[in-house]
């Protein structure tokens, strides 16, 4: 019998939480933030789906 890993939504939740405090608070319609929003979020994903596995 073949096991079924179900990942996380967890680190796409973060990784949207992430944008939407970039754009609270930082003009993401300039190219700079907009990069360094996607860089952050890109972190966001990979370090939480490090620490918060699936099942």
């Amino acid at each position: 019998m073949k096991t079924v890993k179900i990942k996380s939504a967890i680190p796409i939740y973060l990784s949207a939480l992430t944008w939407i405090l970039f754009g609270l608070f930082s003009p993401i319609y300039e190219w700079k933030f907009l990069l360094l929003t996607t860089c952050c979020s890109i972190v966001v994903y990979w370090v939480s789906s490090v620490f918060l596995p699936g099942r």
